[in-house]
C-alpha cells in the first residue's frame, strides 16, 4: 500500500493583504511577507502521553478567498488508540495584514495528554540571531533575542506576544491567547524552527482530559510599520532556483548503515546494536559481523561493568574490525561518564588496534545539548537524528534537512575539538528518498561531522559511498525546500547531485554553470 506522506499534500494559496500563505488541512503553511517568510506554520497539536501526535481530520464548511482576504471554518477530529479530541475553528485573513486562527474543543474520551492546542513555527531565515520584543502575561515588556547556535532550554517563557521585524520598517507580532505560552528551539530535535506552544513544560505531565473540559485559544500575526506594501507580493509562481557553489569544501565523512537482515553490505562500516537485556545479542552481534564490514557497536547497558567483558568475550571470537563504542544506558537517553572509563579499561588499546569510545545521546541532540559535560572522557560525540520527531508529513522531513546543521555548529563549541559522529539518521519514506539523503549528507559534512550511519530500513543506499576520501564543495541553494545539492569534488572531476523534492517539475535549475531541468521528486548527476 503507498505510504500517504511520501509526498507532499496539495495546499491553497490564500491572502491577507501583503500577506501570502499555504492553507492545508486546517493549518496556515509558509506565511510570507513578499519573499521573505514570516511564519512556517500554525496548526493545533495534540500529543498523547508518550508525546505521539494524535492524527487529524478536517473537514471545511467555509472556504472563501480573495486577492486579499480570506476566511475558513472548520470541524476537526484527532483520534488515535481510543483518544478523540474534537474542535471548531475559523483562519481569517483581513486586508490589513493581519492573520487570526481560532479553535474551541473538548475531549470526546478521557485520557492523559501532554499537549492540547495551538502551536506556532518561527523560521529559522528570519529569526535566528535576530531581535526581539516579548510581552509576558503580566503585560511587562522585554526586548530579547532569538539563539544563533541551538539553545539547550527554552528562550522564552510566559508569553503574550512575541514582536520581530521582517523586513526593514516592517515588525510581526505573534499574539497567544487562551494558555500560557513558551518557545522551544526545535533544532534540538533537527527540525529548522522555533515553536511557540501551550501548555509549559515546567508543569506536571501529563495531565488527565475527559468529556466537558474546554482548550479555548487563538493566535493573531499583525503586521506594523510605514513600509509594509498594501498589497500582496508574491514570488513567481516558478522562479529559477540558483545554487551557488563556494570556495570551501569539506572531507567526504565516512559514510555507514544500520545492520539490518536481508541488507547488503555498502558503506564503510555497519552499526549493530547490542541490547543486553536481549538474551540474543550474540546471534546479532554474530551476524552484523559476517557482513564484513567495520561495526559501529552500540552498546545498551545499565551495568557496563557487568556487560562490558561479556561483549569483549564474543569479539574476541569474531574478531572484526571495530570502529567505535557508543555507550548509551538502558534507563536514559545519554551517556554516563563511568561508562566511558570503564569501557576504555574493556577494550583498552592494543598496540596498533585503537578502538574509539562515543559519548552522547541516543534519543535527540537535546539531550546532549543539556548534558554536555558527559563528553569529556570521551573520544568522539554522538547523538541521532530523527527528521520525524514532531510530525510525519512530506513537508516538515524535507523543512528538516536544513535543521540538521545547527546541531553540529552547536556541538563545537563544548565537544573540545572531538570529532561528531551522527548515528544513527532516520531516513523518511518519502518519493525523494534519495536525494534526501545526499542533501543530509551535505548538510552534515558542511559541519565537519566525520561519520554518518544511515537507518534505511530496508531500502539501499544511494551510489554516493564510492566517494568516500574526497571532497564536498559547499553549495547553497536559493529554495532548498523546492531543489538543493550535494556536489562532490575529486582530482578528475566534480560531480553535483541534484534533487527536487516538490511535486512539480522545476524547468530551470542553474549550477555551476550549467542549466537543469528535473522531473517531480527526482535526482539528475550532472558532471560541472
Amino acid at each position: 500500500m503507498p505510504n500517504p506522506l511520501a509526498t507532499p499534500t496539495p495546499t491553497r494559496t490564500v491572502f491577507a493583504g501583503p500577506l501570502s500563505a499555504q492553507y492545508e488541512k486546517g493549518e496556515l503553511r509558509y506565511v510570507r511577507f513578499g519573499g521573505r517568510e514570516v511564519l512556517r506554520r500554525i496548526y493545533v497539536a495534540v500529543r498523547d502521553r508518550n508525546w505521539e501526535t494524535i492524527p487529524i481530520q478536517v473537514k471545511e464548511s467555509v472556504f472563501e478567498s480573495t486577492e486579499s482576504t480570506f476566511y475558513v471554518e472548520l470541524e476537526a477530529r484527532h483520534e488515535l488508540d481510543g483518544i478523540v479530541f474534537e474542535w471548531r475553528g475559523s483562519l481569517r485573513g483581513d486586508a490589513g495584514g493581519s492573520i487570526r486562527v481560532e479553535m474551541n474543543g473538548e475531549p470526546k474520551t478521557s485520557f492523559l495528554r501532554n499537549r492540547i492546542g495551538l502551536c506556532v513555527l518561527h523560521p529559522m531565515e528570519t529569526c535566528s540571531g535576530r531581535p526581539c520584543e516579548i510581552e509576558h502575561t503580566d503585560g511587562r515588556r522585554e526586548s530579547s533575542q532569538f539563539p544563533e547556535l541551538v539553545s539547550p532550554h527554552q528562550p522564552f517563557l510566559d508569553l503574550r506576544a512575541l514582536s520581530y521585524e521582517v523586513a526593514p520598517g516592517v515588525q510581526a507580532e505573534v499574539r497567544f491567547t487562551g494558555d500560557e505560552f513558551e518557545t522551544e528551539d526545535q533544532r534540538n530535535w533537527s527540525d529548522y524552527t522555533f515553536k511557540t506552544y501551550s501548555t509549559r513544560l515546567g508543569l506536571p505531565i501529563p495531565v488527565p482530559v475527559k468529556p466537558g473540559d474546554r482548550v479555548e485559544q487563538s493566535v493573531e500575526l499583525k503586521l506594523t510599520g510605514t513600509a509594509a506594501p498594501h498589497r500582496h507580493s508574491v514570488r513567481p509562481a516558478e522562479p529559477p532556483v540558483e545554487i551557488a557553489l563556494h570556495d570551501e569544501t569539506a572531507p567526504f565523512p565516512k559514510v555507514g548503515t544500520v545492520f539490518a537482515d536481508g541488507l547488503s553490505a555498502v558503506g564503510a562500516h555497519t552499526r549493530v546494536d547490542v541490547d543486553f537485556a536481549d538474551p540474543d545479542w550474540p546471534i546479532r552481534l554474530q551476524a552484523a559481523a559476517a557482513w564484513q564490514l567495520p561495526l559501529e557497536i552500540a552498546c545498551l547497558s545499565d551495568r557496563p561493568q557487568n556487560d562490558l567483558p561479556l561483549l569483549k568475550e564474543e569479539l574476541t571470537k569474531l574478531n572484526p574490525a571495530v570502529v567505535r563504542f557508543l555507550l548509551f544506558p538502558a534507563s536514559r537517553p545519554f551517556t554516563d561518564p563511568a561508562a566511558v572509563a570503564e569501557a576504555k579499561r574493556i577494550f583498552a588499546r592494543d598496540a596498533g588496534h585503537e578502538v574509539s569510545i562515543a559519548a552522547g545521546s541516543r534519543g535527540a541532540f537535546a539531550d546532549l545539548n543539556r548534558n554536555r559535560t558527559i563528553v569529556a572522557n570521551a573520544d568522539e560525540v554522538v547523538w541521532p537524528v530523527d527528521p520525524y520527531v514532531h510530525a510525519d508529513d512530506y513537508r516538515t522531513v524535507i523543512e528538516n534537512l536544513q535543521g540538521q546543521m545547527d546541531p553540529p555548529r552547536t556541538a563545537r563549541v563544548f565537544s573540545g575539538g572531538r570529532p561528531l559522529v551522527i548515528s544513527a539518521v532516520v531516513v523518511p519514506d518519502i518519493a525523494a528518498r534519495a536525494g534526501w539523503v545526499a542533501v543530509s549528507l551535505k548538510q552534515l559534512a558542511q559541519q565537519g561531522v566525520s561519520s554518518i550511519t544511515y537507518d534505511l530500513s530496508g531500502v539501499a543506499l544511494p551510489e554516493l559511498t564510492r566517494f568516500l576520501g574526497t571532497e564536498i564543495v559547499r553549495s547553497t541553494s536559493s529554495d532548498p525546500l523546492r531543489v538543493d545539492a550535494l556536489t562532490v569534488k575529486t582530482k578528475e572531476k566534480t560531480t553535483a547531485f541534484v534533487a527536487n523534492f516538490s511535486g512539480e517539475p522545476v524547468g530551470e535549475i542553474r549550477i555551476g554553470g550549467q542549466a537543469l531541468k528535473l522531473a517531480p521528486f527526482e535526482m539528475k548527476t550532472a558532471i560541472l
